[in-house]
């Protein structure tokens, strides 16, 4: 009988003991859960905050932008008003070229945001770099933001591009225009061996045959239809001021010395609807200037790329 008390008494410290070895490991694994669930809370906050970091960033540089094209056409309004009461009045300055300088220097000149939202919750903005030898003729402002918390930070690098936006006339998806769209008609074939300029938007019914060079541009101030093959010889030149339709694909061969279309190229596909025309043969496209001042802006898709 006592023998059996004793089993029992053994039993029941045993249960006891295993209970409570299993409600510490549980308590411990609670603890762990808990103590990862609020570190991953707090890395999701510090990461929330570098995204407010880049927002802002984002804005200033905005702001920054209006207050530069406005400098920017001041700038150039004052020295054509010089060049017109002065004898030698200093050159009237390019105005992408100025723009872009004074964007540099206002975006040099704020080398670094902070900001505390809330207690130990704040984000810091830092200037990485600042380039403008793009092939696009673009501004890339490269920068890092941090987010940091009470005891996680997160850090996301990007930069944000400053372009000058093209005028397009027609839009992708579109039916193609109809010849009537436009100010003239070539309804004849060409061949051309000299400069030509053509001052408003032409349609090309027929084949052209372009034999030009450097000296030689073909020039259409307005958007161009060319219905036909475009064949081009030498090293042309060949500058639209306008959007550019084709409806028969460039060879690799027809890729000029230089094409310059301040609008947007377009292909007219099988159903007679416009698409852009993907790896344009451009030649040397920096040599491409746009038609237009103050159309300089960050894209609203595109103009911001984040790395995590």
């Amino acid at each position: 009988m006592k023998n059996e008390k004793g089993y029992a008494l053994v039993l029941v410290l045993l249960i006891i003991t295993i209970t409570f070895t299993f409600a510490i490991s549980l308590s411990g694994m609670a603890l762990s859960a808990r103590k990862q669930f609020n570190k991953t809370d707090e890395i999701n906050r510090a990461t929330d905050l570098a995204e407010m970091g880049v927002a802002h960033y984002d804005a200033l540089l905005n702001n920054f932008v209006k207050e530069a094209l406005s400098e920017t056409e001041d700038a150039i309004q004052k020295a054509e008003e010089e060049a017109k009461n002065k004898n030698h009045a200093p050159p009237i300055p390019d105005f992408d070229q100025l723009f872009k300088s004074t964007m540099v220097s206002k975006a040099s000149g704020v080398g670094k945001i902070v900001k505390n939202i809330k207690e130990s919750n704040t984000y810091q903005v830092d200037l990485t770099g600042i380039s403008g030898k793009t092939q696009s003729g673009a501004l890339i402002v490269a920068f890092m933001s941090t987010g940091s918390t009470e005891n996680e930070s997160k850090t996301i690098t990007g930069s944000i591009t400053i372009l000058k936006q093209r005028q397009s006339q027609f839009s992708a998806g579109a039916k193609a225009p109809l010849p009537q769209e436009f100010d003239q008609i070539i309804s004849t074939p060409l061949t051309l061996n000299k400069a030509r300029t053509y001052g408003t938007s032409t349609y090309f019914a027929e084949e052209i045959t372009w034999n030009g060079g450097n000296n030689k541009p073909f020039i259409v101030s307005g958007s161009a239809f060319f219905n036909d093959k475009l064949t081009i010889n030498g090293s042309s030149r060949i500058k639209i001021l306008g959007d550019a339709i084709f409806k028969v694909k460039l060879s690799e061969k027809e890729k000029s010395y230089s094409f310059c279309i301040s609008g947007t190229p377009y292909l007219v596909d099988q159903e007679g609807n416009l698409e852009v025309y993907e790896n344009f043969p451009a030649g040397r496209a920096e040599t491409c200037q746009l038609s237009e001042n103050g159309q300089w802006a960050i894209d609203p898709d595109e103009g911001v790329k984040v790395q995590y």
